[in-house]
């Protein structure tokens, strides 16, 4: 019953599934990066802001929390606010990477891929509020 639910959401949902795993394999990338690499000057900006570990940590509960309410959206119980809400910290976590890399006194080919990322979640935040408005309209009528 899970493989066939997860079969049906996937495609729909493929944008917040990478994205997602996206976030996750960047915070282990990035626990696994070596301080000596973090001092680089293109993380100065992001330094700024916090330390190697913070980011790492952060990125890890938003990407993992992603993939869980992802994972049990498709394969029990529909969770479109969870989907959302992941969806608005994730546009917070590229922000802040976004503007981190921006401020750097050097040049990183990351700047032309961390807003697009932000863009993509950005309207996953609007499917998934769509998504929990219908869910929510429809558990009002079955009330009612």
């Amino acid at each position: 019953m899970m493989i066939v639910s997860l079969t049906k959401t996937f495609p729909i949902r493929v944008t917040e599934w990478l994205l997602a795993g996206i976030m996750f394999s960047w915070s282990i990338a990035c626990w696994n990066m070596d301080p000596l690499e973090w001092g680089q000057p293109v993380f100065a900006g992001l330094r700024v802001f916090a330390e190697q570990n913070t980011w790492a940590f952060f990125a890890f509960v938003i990407g993992g929390g992603r993939l869980v309410a992802l994972l049990r959206n498709g394969g029990w119980r529909p969770s479109p606010h969870l989907r959302s809400a992941g969806a608005f910290l994730a546009c917070f976590m590229w922000l802040q990477i976004s503007l981190g890399l921006m401020a750097a006194d050097i040049s990183s080919p990351g700047i032309a891929v961390y807003p697009w990322l932000l863009l993509a979640d950005i309207y996953n935040v609007f499917r998934a509020s769509h998504d929990a408005r219908l869910m929510d309209d429809r558990s009002k009528e079955l009330r009612s």
